[in-house]
């Protein structure tokens, strides 16, 4: 008869709950385009090739005049993969009628790198919604997606690039891939078909191995604690022995130095082939994906044949476009590519994890961490993430972090998952959010001198950018980026993984709840 207060309504305080999420989303995407317009208008840019950089030299010609460079300059196999974010810029300066300069390419890829970084923040908060991730949790994820030197400083500082384009491609394929909307899925596959060369495969991973709807939400549980598998040690072995074989057979047979100046240090390859052989072999210990692969590819053919043969013509409709485009053969083979790799992931010892954390933040330093965590929360998501994450992880022994953009927004949730339910209070959020600011390099200037076209990328000034690039460190910013990362990986154990146990356990009895995970098993495997 008479209509019950809203102070005692019982949805209230949900819906209250459900507003605060939303301002925090909000938030979250309006610092990322902040971000990006400070790093665009108020950032120093490269000096090489009037502000296009090397590679993108090719990219702002393409965008300056798209048919007279291709007429000119027929596109390779490689750039056709590339060439949708000039294109796009062409339409948009010829519709624009902007003039069609140096100048306006340049913020025209930085204008298209903050739609991209506004677009990766939306999908950020759409992942961390679908993972059950904390408010906490989400500006965590913020800062390893963007205060890091790949977003912070080299999308500012070098924005003639599809990077940034890749990375929004590989964040909305994940979102799209847990949230089971297979044609926006599709989508992306196509338009990323010509952006990044890995695109196309991430995405018909994703389409031929999609979440079912009995899926249950990943999440954390105690079966994390539990060993691998017999059948896990035994692929593990056999991968990393070959991995090994690999390498000598690389080492044998591509000539060194590779591109001019890679070359491993000959006294210290045997410890940098073990580093990364036991990394090979974590990964594969944690990830293999064995029979459950299999059946769900028999699960498809048997169960859902319209929806194969709907992914078989999109790559066949992909295949073709690209074919109609290619005039030539690409200058970078993918067996030249695929025999270097080795030899840049044993340059030095653990140079790919160096790289990583000087390109991507303390984030890599958290996933090592919490390597048991983050692996369970990965297959806990399916059998489509789970394979593709480990075929990721594997291809980031390349020390040139750069080539693993497409990816890292696929990785970087998982991490933050596995950082749920450790006990952190807002001073360990705080702790990591200014590591990560440290390691953006936001405050370092590249431009101390100008940069030569041609000189010797070890050498000074061509160092104050390449030192942040595995293959091109020079063996003294290797030492003391290697330091500083060490250092980084002590602090955070004693102020984020010591300190949070205590917490962590008075929480539990307080509150009468159980953790997912043992504080103290976590840390200490």
């Amino acid at each position: 008869m008479f209509a019950r207060p809203a102070i005692f309504d019982d949805t209230a305080r949900p819906r209250r709950g459900w507003q605060l999420r939303c301002r925090h989303d909000q938030l979250i995407v309006a610092a990322a385009i902040s971000l990006m317009l400070v790093g665009l208008f108020c950032s120093e840019k490269i000096t090489i090739g009037e502000g296009l950089g090397w590679d993108g030299q090719r990219y702002g010609r393409l965008a300056r005049d798209l048919f007279g460079e291709v007429a000119e300059n027929p596109l390779s196999q490689y750039h056709v993969q590339r060439i949708l974010p000039s294109a796009l810029i062409h339409l948009v300066l010829k519709v624009g009628h902007c003039p069609l300069t140096n100048h306006s390419v340049i913020y025209a890829f930085g204008l298209l790198n903050v739609a991209c970084g506004a677009a990766i923040a939306a999908y950020w908060c759409g992942i961390a919604r679908h993972l059950k991730i904390s408010t906490r949790g989400k500006w965590l994820g913020f800062c390893a997606l963007f205060v890091n030197f790949a977003v912070a400083k080299q999308a500012a500082y070098y924005p003639v690039l599809t990077d940034m384009p890749a990375m929004a491609l590989g964040c909305g394929m994940l979102y799209f891939h847990l949230t089971r909307r297979s044609g926006c899925l599709a989508i992306l596959t196509a338009v990323g078909a010509f952006t990044w060369p890995t695109l196309m495969a991430q995405g018909l991973i994703l389409l031929l191995l999609p979440r079912r709807l009995d899926d249950p939400t990943p999440t954390l549980t105690s079966r994390a604690d539990r060993s691998p598998g017999k059948w896990n040690y035994v692929f593990a072995t056999l991968a990393t022995f070959n991995f090994v074989i690999y390498c000598c057979y690389s080492l044998d047979t591509m000539h060194v130095p590779l591109c001019g100046v890679i070359t491993p240090l000959e006294n210290v390859w045997p410890l940098s082939l073990a580093i990364a052989g036991l990394f090979v072999f974590g990964v594969l210990l944690r990830l293999s994906v064995g029979p459950a692969l299999l059946g769900s590819l028999r699960r498809l053919v048997t169960t859902q044949r319209l929806y194969l043969l709907g992914v078989v013509a999109l790559l066949v409709t992909i295949k073709l476009a690209a074919a109609a485009l290619v005039a030539r053969s690409g200058s970078l083979s993918n067996s030249w590519y695929l025999l270097g790799v080795p030899i840049k992931a044993t340059a030095k010892p653990g140079i790919f994890l160096v790289a990583h954390v000087v390109y991507y933040g303390p984030v890599v330093l958290l996933a090592v961490g919490l390597w048991p965590r983050v692996s369970q929360a990965i297959c806990s998501c399916g059998i489509g993430v789970r394979l593709l994450l480990a075929l990721t992880l594997l291809h980031s022994i390349d020390s040139e972090s750069r080539h693993l953009i497409y990816a890292f927004p696929i990785f970087v949730p998982f991490v933050i998952q596995a950082t749920e339910g450790l006990g952190w209070q807002r001073r360990h959020y705080l702790f990591l959010a200014g590591l990560s600011a440290a390691w953006s390099k936001v405050w370092f200037i590249v431009n101390q001198s100008p940069l030569s076209e041609n000189g010797n990328l070890l050498e000074q000034p061509q160092q104050n950018f390449t030192m942040h690039y595995g293959p091109f460190m020079n063996n003294q910013n290797y030492l003391i980026q290697a330091a500083c990362a060490l250092g980084s990986a002590i602090l955070i154990y004693h102020y984020c993984f010591a300190t949070a146990r205590p917490n962590a356990v008075a929480a539990t009895l307080r509150d009468g709840k159980q953790n997912p995970l043992p504080i103290t098993t976590v840390a200490l495997r």
